[in-house]
C-alpha cells in the first residue's frame, strides 16, 4: 500500500474513534468502558502511524559490530592495558572505539591521544596506535592513518591485519606496487589470511596480471568460502582472459554470496565494451621484469622513511621554532622559517650520517620558498645547519609553534618518527635511465626509449620515490634539474626530502623540496655544500 494512503486511512480510524467518542458521551454520558473501547483502536492507529513516520528518520547503524572487533581486532584488545590495576585506562580505550564505531573518528581521535603517555608496553602503544590510524582514516586522513599504522607495526612487525589495511590506503591512493607489497607482507605473517588474499588479487587484477590475480582470489576462496570480493575479481579476471563461463560461474556465486548482482553486470558489460580496463594496460614483459628487479638489486640503498605528526618520544620536528640565537636571515634580512630539525642520534638505520648531532633546515617564507632556479646551492633563500652538540638544544623542541593560519607551508610544529626502510632508485632520477639500459642490455630487454608510454607509466608508479625521506632516493614532480646541468650532478645523494602531507604541509600545487649534498662531504660530515630544489 502507498506510504501516504496508509498515513490517510491511519489518521480517518483515529478521528472517527475520537468521534464516535464524543458522540457517545454527548448521548449517552461519559463512562470508562467507553474510553478504553475507543483507546484500543486509537492506539492501534497511533502506533502504526508512528512506525510509518519513524521508517522515515535515519536510524543510526554501527558502522563495526561488536563481532568485528572481536574477529579484527580483539587480540589488540585483550593485550592492552593488562593488569587490574590497568582497568581504568583499558575502559578508556573501549569507550574510544565506542566512540569511532558511533562516526566520532576525531573525538576517539583526542582520547586515545591521552592514552599515548599512559602506554607501557608494545601491546598498549600497538593497540592506540591501530585505532589511531583507523580514526583518521574514517575521518579522510589518509597520511595521518599512513604513519600511525607504521607506528603500530614499529611495535609489532607480526600484524597481518596492519599490513593489510596499509595496502587498501595505498591501493585507494592509486600506489598499487606499493599495496602489493604490503598484502604479501600481511600473507607472509599469516598465510591463511583470506583476506589478504582477496584484496592483492584485486591489486594484481587493477595492474593487469590477471593470472596472478586469479591465483590469489581463488586461495582466498579456499580458505574462506564467503568472499564476494573475491569471486567478483575472478568474474572480471576470466572475463577479460576469454574464460566466459568461468566468468558466469563466479559472477553467479557473487550474486549469491552478497545477496544481490551490484555493480557487477554493469561492469562486466563495460569489460565486454571495452569502456573500462585496470590501471596498467600492458604488463611489462619478462626480461624487462628482470631488468627492473636487476636494477633495484644493483641500487638498493638503505633510507629511512619520515613520519609527521605522530606523538612520540625523540626531539625531531618539522616546523616550528628553536631557542636558538644563530637563525639565519632571508635575503630580505628577515629570519628564515625552520623547515625540519633532525636528531641524528634518533637515526640508527643510515650508516652514512654522523651519529649525533642536529641537523636544521630554515627555507625563505616567499611563494619560491627560497628556491633559485639559477643558483640552487648559493644558500641564500635557504640554509643548512649542523651542531654536533645535541644537548645545547632545548627540550621540548617546539618553543614557537607556527599557527595553522600563518601562510608558510607546514602548518604548526610536528614531532616526527623514523621508519627504517630500502629502496632502489627512483623513476624521477636523472641516472635511472642509463642505469636501465645497463641491466637491460644484460637481460636482452627493450632499452628504456624502446618502452611504450604505458610501461614507462608503470615505472613511474611503482618506482615514484615519493614520500617524506632522509636519504633514499628523489621524487620530482617535474624533471630532475640536475639533468640538466653537469655542474650539479656532484650533489649524488639525498639528503632530505619533504613532500604534501594531507592538512600538515602543503605547497603551492603539488610541490616537493629535496636537499642533495655530495656523497663524500656526508661521509665526512661537512654539511656546507647544499644543493636545494622545489619542484
Amino acid at each position: 500500500m502507498n506510504k501516504k494512503v496508509a498515513i490517510g486511512l491511519l489518521i480517518g480510524v483515529m478521528a472517527v474513534c475520537v468521534a464516535a467518542f464524543i458522540i457517545a458521551t454527548v448521548l449517552e454520558g461519559f463512562s470508562e468502558k467507553m474510553l478504553i473501547r475507543m483507546l484500543i483502536p486509537f492506539c492501534l492507529g497511533a502506533s502504526g502511524l508512528a512506525k510509518i513516520l519513524g521508517g522515515n528518520a535515519k536510524k543510526r547503524v554501527p558502522r563495526r559490530t561488536s563481532e568485528f572487533y572481536e574477529r579484527e581486532y580483539g587480540y589488540l584488545i585483550k593485550g592492552a592495558f593488562a593488569g587490574e590495576e590497568r582497568k581504568t585506562l583499558l575502559h578508556r580505550l573501549t569507550f574510544a572505539i565506542h566512540l569511532y564505531n558511533q562516526d566520532k573518528p576525531l573525538k576517539a581521535v583526542k582520547m586515545l591521544e591521552g592514552l599515548i603517555p599512559k602506554c607501557q608496553t608494545a601491546d598498549d602503544l600497538c593497540a592506540v596506535h591501530t585505532f589511531m590510524a583507523l580514526c583518521y582514516e574514517d575521518a579522510g586522513y589518509t597520511e595521518q592513518a599512513i604513519d600511525h599504522y607504521y607506528l603500530a607495526l614499529k611495535q609489532d612487525q607480526t600484524r597481518a591485519t596492519l599490513w593489510s589495511n596499509l595496502g587498501l590506503l595505498m591501493s585507494q591512493k592509486g600506489k598499487f606496487g606499493e599495496a602489493i607489497s604490503l598484502y604479501l607482507n600481511a600473507i607472509d605473517h599469516d598465510p591463511q589470511y583470506a583476506q589478504a588474499h582477496s584484496n592483492l588479487a584485486n591489486a594484481f587484477y587493477r595492474t593487469g596480471y590477471y593470472k596472478d590475480a586469479v591465483f590469489y582470489a581463488e586461495k582466498a576462496l579456499e580458505l574462506k568460502n564467503d568472499l564476494y570480493q573475491a569471486a567478483s575479481c575472478l568474474a572480471l579476471c576470466h572475463l577479460i582472459m576469454g574464460n566466459e563461463e568461468q566468468s558466469a560461474h563466479y559472477a553467479t556465486l557473487y550474486t549469491t554470496l552478497r545477496g544481490n548482482p551490484g555493480g557487477l553486470p554493469e561492469a562486466l558489460e563495460a569489460v565486454r565494451k571495452g569502456q573500462i580496463s585496470p590501471e596498467r594496460l600492458v604488463p611489462l614483459d619478462e626480461k624487462t621484469e628482470k631488468a627492473v628487479h636487476a636494477l633495484y638489486r644493483e641500487s638498493a640503498r638503505p633510507f629511512v622513511r619520515v613520519g609527521i605528526g605522530n606523538k612520540d618520544e625523540g626531539k625531531s620536528r618539522v616546523g616550528g621554532a628553536l631557542d636558538k640565537n644563530d637563525v639565519p636571515l632571508d635575503q630580505r634580512g628577515a629570519p628564515m622559517k625552520l623547515l625540519c630539525a633532525l636528531f641524528l642520534s634518533e637515526i640508527h638505520s643510515v650508516s652514512l650520517l654522523p651519529t649525533k648531532g642536529v641537523l636544521r633546515f630554515y627555507i625563505e617564507d616567499t611563494p619560491s620558498l627560497g628556491f633559485d632556479p639559477k643558483n640552487p646551492n648559493a644558500q641564500k633563500g635557504f640554509k643548512v645547519l649542523f651542531d654536533e652538540d645535541e644537548d645545547s638544544f632545548p627540550s621540548p623542541l617546539c618553543q614557537k609553534a607556527v599557527s595553522k593560519d600563518e601562510p608558510f607551508l607546514v602548518k604548526g610544529c610536528y614531532p616526527i618518527t623514523f621508519y627504517p626502510d630500502m629502496n632502489g632508485i627512483s623513476f624521477a632520477d636523472h641516472r635511472f635511465e642509463a642505469l636501465f639500459d645497463e641491466q637491460a642490455k644484460k637481460e636482452g630487454a627493450p632499452l628504456f626509449s624502446e618502452l611504450g608510454d604505458e610501461e614507462r607509466g608503470e615505472l613511474a608508479r611503482t618506482l615514484s620515490g615519493e614520500g617524506h625521506r632522509v636519504c633514499g632516493y628523489p621524487h620530482f614532480t617535474k624533471e630532475d634539474p640536475r639533468a640538466l646541468d653537469p655542474k650539479l650532478q656532484r650533489y649524488d645523494t639525498l639528503l632530505l626530502q619533504i613532500d604534501q602531507h594531507d592538512g600538515l604541509v602543503e605547497f603551492p600545487g603539488e610541490g616537493v623540496c629535496n636537499f642533495f649534498i655530495p656523497l663524500e662531504k656526508l661521509k665526512a660530515g661537512d654539511f656546507s655544500d647544499i644543493l636545494y630544489i622545489v619542484s
